[in-house]
């Protein structure tokens, strides 16, 4: 089941991604130190996930997860082979050197083998979404819906455990853990899942939300001494001070919601552009790097310097990336439409 509000904030959070976030930390468009206090984004698409699942009507179903994997994996495994050709035209010895290259735009998620500037980095997220869409049907049946109480002290549980293992004075952590980048994206972005879960249940008490910014930021003052400020540094993997971090903006945005909706009601361009990207978000992710190499490109060849551009026209630049990234949807839409495809005719022929 379809819902209005969820599309218009899926909509918003990938043009912000796309446009602000990247064009901040790529193309150095506003290059300030505080530039990290807008790094909210990711925990919002997982509430989004989580909220999307406790819509669908089907959530036990093999097939939901086969269908999200297919329209997930085809469209990542057809950009993952453009990008091993861009490599091999931009790096002829690349295979020749390293074989491996052949199968790499398969295993590895993240394409650490690519040199060219925009094309991975943006790629850390698909792992972690993937791992994701098995596991959401458990997290609701067998730890919401079943035991509920039980499960929000499991939150607190494994918010603890995130505390334990992400303060950067305990170095033992890496040592027992392996795969701590993993453990640590699944602690925070699953408990955004749970507040997804809730969605249709959630009442915005304002009065609430203050409380637990303020009482946030208390904590992040206290725990100051033991982490980097720089949000930048604690987001990859996220640790506890980023989870009180992007608490705060999750309830700062539950405050100001109607806001954004009305911004998107009240202008019919932005209506557009936000429908879209809504429709086609992950199409969208994938393909914008494409986007930011081309305009990198162009001003370098005309020795234009970022740092030397007013306002007005960065403004401008973030409104051509995400317009021009829209030609990526249009051209790329196809690979999530085969993914389905090939999802129905696997479910036919079993």
């Amino acid at each position: 089941m379809r819902d209005k509000k969820l599309d218009i904030f899926r909509g918003m959070t990938m043009i912000y991604i796309v446009g602000v976030i990247h064009g901040l930390y790529w193309l150095k468009l506003f290059n300030f130190s505080l530039k990290w206090l807008i790094l909210f984004e990711m925990p919002i698409i997982f509430f989004i996930m989580g909220a999307s699942f406790s819509l669908c009507p089907k959530k036990l179903s093999i097939n939901y997860i086969i269908k999200r994997l297919f329209r997930c994996l085809i469209p990542f495994l057809f950009y993952s082979l453009v990008v091993l050709i861009l490599n091999f035209i931009y790096n002829p010895t690349l295979l020749r050197n390293n074989w491996t290259a052949f199968i790499k735009f398969i295993f590895d998620p993240v394409l650490r083998y690519n040199k060219i500037l925009f094309l991975h980095g943006h790629l850390w997220f698909i792992p972690i979404y993937v791992i994701f869409i098995p596991i959401i049907p458990v997290m609701y049946f067998y730890f919401y819906k079943n035991i509920k109480k039980i499960s929000y002290k499991m939150l607190l549980v494994l918010t603890l455990v995130l505390f334990l293992f992400s303060l950067d004075i305990l170095e033992w952590h890496n040592i027992i853990i392996t795969g701590n980048y993993y453990l640590r994206n699944m602690l925070v972005y699953g408990i955004y899942i749970y507040f997804g879960f809730e969605y249709l249940n959630q009442k915005v008490n304002k009065k609430y939300c203050i409380i637990n910014i303020f009482v946030s930021l208390v904590i992040m003052l206290l725990l100051k001494k033991f982490y980097n400020l720089d949000m930048q540094r604690n987001k990859f993997p996220p640790n506890f001070m980023f989870l009180l971090f992007t608490f705060i903006w999750f309830n700062i945005l539950l405050i100001f919601n109607k806001l954004l909706l009305n911004i998107y009601t009240s202008i019919d361009i932005f209506r557009k552009g936000i429908d879209f990207y809504s429709k086609k978000n992950f199409v969208l992710y994938l393909w914008h790097p494409i986007v930011y190499l081309i305009i990198f490109y162009f001003m370098k060849s005309f020795n234009i310097e970022i740092g030397n551009l007013n306002m007005i026209i960065k403004i401008l630049i973030i409104i051509l990336i995400v317009t021009l990234n829209m030609i990526n949807g249009i051209l790329f839409g196809w690979t999530e439409r085969l993914g389905s495809l090939l999802n129905n005719i696997s479910s036919k022929n079993k």
